[in-house]
């Protein structure tokens, strides 16, 4: 499968936890947030997107152990365990293919999730970057495009 590399022949897949948390959520969660003290971002965006279910749907499609993962998910309070549970959603996204990632080969990507799940603020944010500053590569799913999907 086409693959976003840093080294031919390996896979490199840096997950970025806030970032990818971000993008899931929609953009009124910001607007109605009050200032989030600094070191606290992480778990307000994995508490707001519990609160709205969003990790279901990228859970239980796909996901083998969708259920186990989901569940542990929702139960744990730990702040470093849940970041790995984060960088555990970006593996099996890349491992099935469902997955954004957006960098070039020289420095390397942040993948994210599907653009399926990205919310419209985020996806026209990045399209403004990309056409203000050029975008780099831009993977969806396997494929290298030459910018953001349109939809």
């Amino acid at each position: 499968m086409p693959f976003p590399r840093t080294w031919p022949k390996k896979n490199l897949v840096e997950a970025f936890p806030n970032a990818y948390l971000g993008v899931l959520l929609p953009e009124s969660e910001y607007l109605k947030a009050s200032k989030i003290q600094r070191g606290k971002k992480f778990d307000w965006l994995y508490d707001r997107c519990l609160s709205l279910d969003l990790f279901t749907s990228m859970v239980t499609t796909g996901y083998s152990k969708g259920t186990s993962v989901l569940e542990k998910l929702h139960a744990n309070r730990n702040h470093d365990e849940r970041a790995a549970l984060i960088c555990l959603l970006t593996a099996a996204g890349v491992s099935l293919g469902s997955y954004t990632a957006i960098g070039q080969a020289q420095s390397g990507y942040f993948f994210l999730p599907a653009w399926r799940h990205w919310q419209p603020w985020a996806k026209e944010a990045i399209r403004c970057e990309c056409s203000r500053a050029g975008c780099t590569e831009f993977w969806v799913d396997g494929r290298c495009l030459e910018g953001p999907p349109s939809r």
